[in-house]
């Protein structure tokens, strides 16, 4: 009877830690089945009356996983232009930049563009507006919208066209 007893706990004990090891496996999203992916640009604008246009691809790929108290664990990604570039400079002078990219923040262009819509279903491109920066200095990114209106009363800048690949179908498992 003894032995009986003995094999039921230690049964139940196996399927507690069954039980337990699958609820933390779910704490993990599942893994992107596509990691690396390219997306070709175009934006063209107008500076002084002169036509610019700068072709790029943005580049996201796969980092793993990371975990903070308001999402818990979650994919992560990074993305970069392919020229090396951070960013396409519309405008700078000593106090300000003008600048605009897909990439403001790189998890947010990553999850988009690799299809992991779980985190964003959609990304701040602010076109025709851009961004600009008065922080020259500082290696952080204090980024803030300027509106299309003031770029061209102030700057003589019209963004005229912005185009870059959709975002790719992705699975996850």
């Amino acid at each position: 009877m003894k032995k009986f007893i003995i094999i039921i706990v230690l049964c139940l004990g196996l399927a507690s830690l069954v039980l337990t090891g699958l609820t933390f496996m779910k704490m993990f999203p599942q893994k992107p089945t596509i990691k690396y992916g390219e997306f070709p640009f175009c934006l063209i604008y107008e500076i002084d009356g002169k036509t610019i246009e700068v072709k790029d691809t943005l580049i996201c790929e796969y980092e793993g996983f990371a975990a903070d108290a308001a999402q818990g664990f979650y994919r992560t990604w990074k993305s970069s232009l392919k020229s090396g570039k951070t960013r396409i400079t519309l405008f700078q002078n000593q106090e300000l930049e003008i600048f605009f990219t897909p990439n403001i923040n790189h998890w947010e262009a990553g999850a988009f563009y690799m299809g992991d819509n779980e985190i964003y279903d959609e990304i701040n491109i602010p076109f025709p507006n851009a961004w600009y920066t008065n922080d020259l200095e500082s290696k952080r990114l204090n980024a803030y919208i300027i509106s299309a209106d003031e770029m061209l009363e102030k700057y003589k800048i019209k963004l005229l066209s912005w185009e870059i690949n959709p975002p790719i179908k992705n699975t996850f498992n």
